[in-house]
């Protein structure tokens, strides 16, 4: 989570760091620490900030994208904007929100599934994530719950091409998207 401050307002950023791509929270913490952006009066000048960024380091892509989007976030804070407005977007064209459900016990699952219901006329579906061995009973799990639309993040989970293959017609039977 990165946060950057101008003038009394606060914009957040953060970024996913899985191990498999070579950054962690040590790596973030030490290129973030890095960055001063006290030489930049004005947020504003988002070009010159992110190519700063940038120039600091070679990757950390994470790191630099939590930058960018708490930049952003506390840019439509000082205008008071959503940043769709900024940007001319029409927000019935955007993508659907989703909630993601990690792998864990079934209990666990459930309270997390129960938790993105709540939030339902907010998200459109559900993204559950498989690749441990639990899959059936992931999916199983959540459809306890609700029928919301689901779609799976296996991340690279599967490492046997026929129980790949078994799993995703298994998911199709399920109606996963």
């Amino acid at each position: 989570l990165t946060q950057i401050e101008y003038d009394g307002v606060v914009g957040y950023g953060e970024a996913s760091m899985p191990p498999y791509l070579g950054e962690s929270i040590a790596t973030a913490t030490k290129f973030l620490s890095k960055v001063n952006l006290e030489q930049f009066p004005d947020p504003f000048r988002t070009d010159d900030i992110l190519t700063y960024v940038d120039s600091i380091a070679v990757g950390n892509p994470a790191a630099k994208a939590s930058i960018d989007i708490a930049l952003h976030d506390l840019l439509a804070k000082l205008v008071k904007q959503p940043l769709y407005k900024l940007w001319g977007l029409n927000p019935d064209n955007t993508p659907y929100t989703d909630f993601t459900i990690g792998i864990d016990k079934p209990d666990v699952v459930r309270a997390k599934t129960e938790e993105a219901m709540k939030m339902k006329e907010h998200l459109k579906l559900l993204k559950i994530k498989l690749g441990r061995g639990t899959d059936e009973e992931m999916i199983n799990t959540v459809r306890e719950i609700t029928d919301v639309p689901l779609y799976v993040d296996v991340n690279q989970g599967w490492t046997d091409r026929n129980k790949a293959l078994d799993m995703i017609y298994w998911l199709k039977e399920k109606g996963i998207v």
